[in-house]
């Protein structure tokens, strides 16, 4: 951390976001696009199929209280389709 820090003040190495934005995708797209790429479905700790009704797919650092459009890379990834991450 001292070498990245050198002559820097903290705040400028990791500013701090005034909003967080989650995307959420329900149960049921997380289980299509686990199948779709041939990933097991998610287990909890003892095992068991998992069974939350939402999952947390990204968490956006942002300054606006607004929505920001989505990066180039995912709005790719999202018309590739599900065999490739997308939705």
């Amino acid at each position: 951390k001292e070498l990245l820090l050198k002559g820097k003040d903290e705040e400028d190495v990791f500013p701090v976001a005034k909003y967080l934005d989650l995307i959420l995708y329900s149960r049921e797209q997380i289980i299509k696009e686990n199948e779709a790429m041939g990933k097991e479905t998610a287990k909890n700790e003892d095992g068991e199929e998992e069974t939350a009704p939402w999952g947390i797919v990204s968490i956006k650092a942002q300054d606006i209280p607004t929505e920001l459009p989505m990066t180039p890379i995912t709005a790719m990834r999202n018309a590739l389709g599900k065999d490739h991450g997308g939705s």
